[in-house]
């Protein structure tokens, strides 16, 4: 069995299968971030580097980045286009999913037909959606993006998609209170989905989501529940898990990155990973960005990164989501985007 666990986690979130009417940047589909100072040895491309770490790990953690952006989630599409990893992949384990719809969500996956407002639940009843971040066309995308890789192939073959998020009941919360009460395991429930499959089960996991859920250490004072997967998985099962931040270049405003767009950065090996990141995006204080992520991916400058734009909301759901957001935040959802 393979010592280690890579594990690759998606927080992701949609309502529509309409696409953006945001314009990606040239910059985005070009072969190099066009940066001349070089602080970095080798940059293999992402999708080559994944199937590689899949000779040694089980399990690998990839971060989405800020939710929604357009250039990471290129990236992570990417991944699935990629025949060599396609065909190292069993599971796939994403944030935005929730677990009380998973037979919808293996349906979809399989490629059976499954009406959209269907489908939606899986995102919609998330204990995430509570605000339009999650209501935006990328994240089906993604689904469509590993639903085509497993097209024509026996169901043997084909990739899972679990959903890693835990069950919850919106209409029993009511307060900030029933809320945080009914997040508690949203870490603990995925680490236990990648230790069962990745390691109980020898196969290659890959999990998708937000960088602050896949640092490798975590901060019990600030939070006396807050496990971050990496940190919950090693606890278990030590030097079990690799993960891979989203290299965020605002934080970092004095280092100039000459790497291929989409490539990986192996913060063991490279002098990046000896980055100070107190006070950036990973308020953590005393740390390197190599005890944060083992390895980073490049997807240019973060400066020039995009968000999809969220898109209109049926009615009825609007409703419920106003609701929800009022809840969390304080405030609703954009009239706007009701679709009446």
């Amino acid at each position: 069995m393979k010592t280690s666990i890579f594990l690759v986690w998606i927080f992701v979130f949609c309502s529509c299968v309409r696409t953006s009417s945001k314009q990606v940047p040239d910059t985005l589909l070009s072969s190099s971030s066009g940066n001349t100072h070089s602080n970095t040895s080798e940059c293999p491309i992402a999708a080559d580097y994944i199937v590689r770490l899949f000779d040694k790990f089980n399990i690998v953690a990839i971060d989405e980045g800020p939710h929604g952006t357009l250039q990471t989630h290129l990236l992570l599409r990417g991944l699935f286009e990629n025949k060599k990893l396609s065909q190292r992949l069993q599971y796939v384990i994403l944030e935005f999913a929730n677990s009380d719809y998973q037979k919808i969500l293996d349906s979809y996956i399989n490629g059976d037909p499954v009406d959209l407002k269907e489908l939606q639940n899986v995102w919609r009843e998330s204990t995430q959606a509570h605000s339009v971040t999650f209501q935006k066309p990328i994240f089906l995308q993604l689904l469509e993006a590993i639903r085509n890789a497993n097209k024509g192939l026996p169901l043997e073959d084909k990739i899972r998609v679990i959903a890693g998020d835990p069950s919850i009941n919106w209409d029993t919360i009511n307060t900030m209170n029933n809320y945080f009460s009914a997040i508690t395991q949203r870490d603990v429930f995925p680490s236990e989905l990648a230790i069962k499959y990745g390691i109980d089960s020898a196969k290659n996991v890959l999990l998708i989501y937000g960088g602050e859920h896949l640092k490798k250490t975590s901060d019990r004072k600030r939070d006396s529940t807050y496990w971050t997967i990496p940190f919950y998985i090693n606890h278990r099962h030590p030097g079990t898990i690799f993960t891979i931040g989203a290299f965020i270049s605002e934080d970092y405003p004095e280092t100039k990155i000459d790497c291929p767009i989409n490539s990986i950065i192996d913060l063991e090996k490279d002098a990046l990973g000896l980055l100070n990141v107190n006070g950036n995006s990973f308020d953590t204080s005393n740390m390197v960005l190599k005890n944060v992520f083992d390895a980073v991916y490049y997807a240019g400058p973060s400066n020039e990164w995009v968000q999809d734009d969220a898109t209109k909301i049926d009615a009825i759901f609007w409703k419920e989501l106003n609701r929800r957001s009022t809840i969390i935040w304080g405030n609703g959802i954009d009239t706007n985007l009701k679709d009446n």
